[in-house]
């Protein structure tokens, strides 16, 4: 029996680094990781793709979790999907919770893939942010009920493990 395909959102190191890190001596760089949504197949194998990274523009090629290949000379792939596009083939509704969240692309790549792979009832994070002042993670979650039935519920965690001294 074979599996089914997986969704999964994760990481790419690229060798850039955000402004931050600039001229910071004698400090080990940190290199920027950006997000990327990858499809694993039937076969526990990582679907390749190309992917942009959202910092400095280089295209990655994916073919791992949370590891890819630079390819040099590259600048754009048309082969990469846009939020435009999946704003087609998804309900209008949903497209428009999606703006209205500002989210990325890792995130409508995601609920494209609940509805080519009919997986309802998923739970998808679509806003998370973390409120220092209160030690808080919050966010929304949109939960995919069906193709036509979809609602956002509210978190609010802790941001700290308890327990430890």
């Amino acid at each position: 029996m074979q599996n089914k395909k997986q969704g999964v959102r994760h990481l790419v190191e690229c060798n850039c680094y955000l402004p931050t890190q600039k001229n910071k001596a004698g400090e080990k760089i940190i290199f920027h990781g950006f997000p990327v949504f990858s499809v694993i197949d039937e076969n526990d194998n990582v679907v390749p793709k190309t992917v942009q990274c959202n910092n400095c523009n280089a295209i990655h090629s994916v073919d791992r979790i949370c590891g890819s290949k630079i390819i040099v000379g590259e600048e754009v792939h048309l082969s990469q999907i846009q939020k435009e596009e999946i704003s087609l083939m998804i309900p209008s509704k949903l497209s428009r919770i999606l703006e209205i969240n500002k989210c990325d692309l890792t995130i409508w790549e995601e609920v494209l893939f609940c509805f080519q792979e009919k997986e309802w009832n998923k739970r998808i994070v679509i806003v998370n942010e973390h409120k220092n002042k209160f030690n808080k993670r919050v966010g929304k979650v949109l939960i995919i009920k069906s193709s036509q039935d979809f609602e956002i519920e509210l978190f609010e965690i802790d941001n700290f493990i308890t327990g430890i001294e």
